[in-house]
C-alpha cells in the first residue's frame, strides 16, 4: 500500500465513522493540527491517536456519515508527505441541515507507514452555519 492509498483509506474510514479502522493507521505519536479552528472552542492541536478519535467521535457523530470524496491528491518530493483536497457531503442529524465542506490536508507518515501528522484546513463558517450559529 502506498502513502496515497493510505490517505485515501484514512479519509474513507473517518468519513464512514470507522474510528477503530482509523486508529489502526495512526502512529502512537500522532498529531492533528487545525490552523483554522473547526469551532471556536476546538483545540488547534490534538496530540495522540486516542485524543484525536475522541474529538472526532464527539464532533462528527452529530452528522450522518460524511461521505468524503477525494478531489485531488498531490505527491511531493518527500515521499512521506502527501497533500490531498477532499470534500464532505452530509447533513446534521437533529435538523437535517445540509453540511458540505472542502478541506486541504497535509498527511505525514512515519517510517512504520503510520500517519504521524494530519494538518487540516477547512472552512469553519460552514460548520457554524450547519449549527445555526
Amino acid at each position: 500500500m502506498t502513502n496515497v492509498d493510505r490517505v485515501t483509506e484514512i479519509v474513507r474510514r473517518l468519513g464512514d465513522f470507522d474510528f477503530d479502522g482509523v486508529a489502526e493507521m495512526l502512529s502512537p505519536a500522532f498529531v492533528q493540527e487545525y490552523p483554522y479552528l473547526p469551532m471556536p472552542a476546538s483545540p488547534s492541536r490534538i496530540e495522540g491517536a486516542a485524543a484525536f478519535l475522541e474529538f472526532c467521535r464527539a464532533g462528527m457523530t452529530s452528522f450522518a456519515p460524511y461521505a468524503f470524496r477525494i478531489d485531488a491528491i498531490y505527491e511531493t518530493t518527500d515521499p512521506q508527505l502527501i497533500i490531498a483536497e477532499y470534500s464532505s457531503h452530509t447533513h446534521l442529524l437533529d435538523t437535517n441541515a445540509p453540511y458540505s465542506n472542502r478541506y486541504v490536508g497535509m498527511f505525514r507518515f512515519g517510517s512504520d507507514d503510520k500517519l504521524v501528522l494530519w494538518r487540516e484546513y477547512l472552512n469553519p463558517q460552514i460548520i457554524a452555519d450547519a449549527f445555526g450559529a
